[in-house]
């Protein structure tokens, strides 16, 4: 976890091992269903937990917040938030229930008792949060249509609740389709200005109010 605990040095050595262990587990369900490519499998620290954990960049989410990890594929950035967010409860949704099948299975090996898994599409979920999250899922157009109606209005514990998205790319012809742009922006480089992977990769914060009120 190197480049993890350089970026983070915040990170108990208890949450770094828990990483640690999730990588692990997550590479050797990865040999029997292909959750992510060879070469990010070889990348993983640097393009997956570093990617995951950004978004406490953007946000620390207060405890008991809801947070649905949408198109969550192999538990990211679901798993890896829901360690350094323990108080938190986390639902890791996605429409592949293999996927769902590996991703309960690391959640109960890490003793992860704030996450459960959901073999749905978002559309079908019963449950309504505070923030959704999700990485490169769709564009985003499709992904708001489908995880507004999921987010509860207002602010919790004094904070605007909404959707926190990593993508990368000239994201402007998306934003138009969308009708609208992100309450706040914070770009990968910058946190990561080592690591030439992070380019053009951002997070992107959308407030729930921006999302009901955008331009159709």
């Amino acid at each position: 976890m190197q480049l993890v605990s350089k970026y983070f040095p915040q990170l108990s050595g208890e949450t770094l091992r828990k990483l640690e262990v999730f990588q692990f587990h997550l590479l050797e369900w990865n040999e029997k269903l292909n959750l992510i490519s060879r070469s990010d499998a070889e990348n993983f620290e640097e393009r997956h937990l570093l990617s995951s954990l950004a978004i406490s960049r953007m946000i620390q989410f207060p405890p008991k917040a809801k947070i649905m990890d949408v198109g969550t594929g192999g538990g990211l950035p679901g798993l890896p938030l829901a360690i350094i967010f323990p108080k938190c409860r986390f639902y890791l949704v996605d429409s592949v229930g293999k996927k769902i099948a590996a991703v309960q299975d690391m959640a109960n090996r890490l003793s992860l008792k704030n996450v459960s898994a959901h073999h749905y599409r978002v559309e079908d979920m019963k449950v309504n949060v505070d923030w959704v999250t999700g990485r490169a899922v769709k564009a985003l157009p499709l992904f708001m249509n489908w995880v507004s109606p999921k987010l509860n209005l207002g602010r919790y514990a004094n904070m605007q609740r909404g959707v926190v998205y990593l993508k990368g790319g000239d994201l402007d012809e998306e934003f138009k389709a969308l009708g609208a742009k992100p309450d706040e922006t914070i770009d990968l480089v910058r946190e990561y200005p080592d690591l030439p992977f992070y380019e053009t990769k951002k997070v992107l914060r959308f407030h729930t109010h921006t999302l009901r009120n955008r331009k159709k």
